[in-house]
C-alpha cells in the first residue's frame, strides 16, 4: 500500500493489491484514542491493518517499507467482495462481462464483537501519503485493533487504519476528489486522480448487484492468507457482494473458484508473481 501499487499511469503493465477496509466499532475507546494521539504528537508510526494479500509478509515486503508485522484482530468488520476493480479487467483476473471483478473492502458487520483477523504494520507518518494513494477509492478510518497478550487474551492496543467500502459511487466521488477527505492526504496526486477516472461504475454497486470475484485476486488473496495460516478464517469470514453469501459456500458452487482453492499447493509461486507485478508498479510510478 505504501508505494502506491494501484494502476493508474501504464494500465496494462501495473499490477494492483487490493487489500482492504476499515472503520470503527461505535467509537474507539478513550484509551487507544489517547495512545494514537500520543503517537501523533511524537510523531512515530501509523497502524496499517492489510486484509488482502498483505495479509503476508512476504507480499506487504515488496509493497512498502513497514516494521513490526504481526497478526491481529478488528472487530465489528468483515471483509467482502463489494469493489468493482477495473484493475482486475486490466490484468486478466477477471471480465466485466462475467461480473467477476470484485476485489476486498471491509463493510460493518451487525454484531460488534465479530472478528476478523488482519495483518498489522507499522508506517512512519511521513510515508503515509503512499498508503493512502495506493487505496484510491476506498474511504480509509481508523478502527481499534488488538493484539495477543502473554496471558494469551486479546487486548486492544490503539487504532489502525483500515480500507472500508464507500456506501456509494457519490461518497467516494467526494472523499476522492481534489481537496476531499481522502485526497488531502495526498494531495495534487495524479495516480489517484487518473485512478478515480478510470474506475468501472457503480464502483461500488449495491448488494442486490451481480458482482463476483476476480478469480486472479482470489487466487492472489486466498495465497497470501495460506501463508499466513489464515485460509480458513478468510474462506469463512469473507462474504460476496451480496453480504450473506460466504466465500467458502461460493467457491463450493463455482467451478472455477474451486479449483483456485484445491491449486494452492502453487500459492508460493502466484504469491511472489503478486509481489514481482506490484514491484514493478512502484517502480513504473517513481520514474
Amino acid at each position: 500500500h505504501l508505494c502506491a501499487m494501484q494502476p493508474g499511469y501504464h494500465l496494462a503493465r501495473q499490477n494492483f493489491r487490493r487489500v482492504s477496509s476499515k472503520k470503527v466499532l461505535g467509537q474507539p475507546s478513550a484509551g487507544a484514542a489517547r495512545a494514537q494521539e500520543r503517537c501523533k504528537n511524537a510523531g512515530m508510526v501509523q497502524t496499517l491493518a492489510g486484509i488482502g494479500s498483505l495479509v503476508s509478509e512476504a507480499s506487504a515486503v515488496r509493497s512498502f517499507a513497514f516494521s513490526n508485522f504481526r497478526i491481529g484482530e478488528v472487530r465489528g468488520w468483515r471483509r467482502a467482495f463489494n469493489q468493482n476493480n477495473w484493475v482486475n479487467v486490466e490484468h486478466s483476473w477477471g471480465r466485466a462481462v462475467d461480473s467477476n471483478t470484485a476485489a476486498l473492502a471491509m463493510v460493518r458487520t451487525d454484531d460488534a464483537s465479530f472478528v476478523s483477523r488482519v495483518a498489522l504494520l507499522d508506517v512512519d507518518d511521513e510515508d503515509l501519503h503512499g498508503f493512502y494513494e495506493r487505496e484510491t477509492g476506498y474511504n480509509i478510518q481508523l478502527t481499534s485493533f488488538y493484539e495477543r497478550a502473554s496471558d494469551g487474551s486479546m487486548v486492544e492496543k490503539g487504532l489502525a487504519l483500515l480500507c472500508t467500502a464507500c456506501d456509494s459511487d457519490a461518497e467516494a466521488d467526494a472523499l476522492w476528489a481534489p481537496g476531499g477527505a481522502m485526497e488531502r492526504h495526498c494531495p495534487g496526486s495524479e495516480y489517484a486522480q487518473d485512478w478515480m477516472r478510470n474506475s468501472l461504475r457503480p464502483l461500488w454497486p449495491p448488494r442486490a448487484a451481480l458482482l463476483l470475484p476476480a478469480p486472479g485476486y482470489l487466487r492472489l488473496c486466498a495465497s497470501a492468507h495460506l501463508r499466513a495460516g489464515m485460509l480458513d478464517h478468510f474462506l469463512d469470514s469473507t462474504v460476496l457482494n451480496d453480504r450473506i453469501t460466504t466465500l467458502r459456500e461460493y467457491c463450493t458452487r463455482n467451478e472455477e473458484a474451486r479449483r483456485i482453492i484445491e491449486s494452492l499447493e502453487d500459492a508460493e509461486e502466484v504469491q511472489e508473481e503478486g509481489c514481482s507485478m506490484h514491484g514493478e508498479a512502484v517502480a513504473y510510478k517513481k520514474r
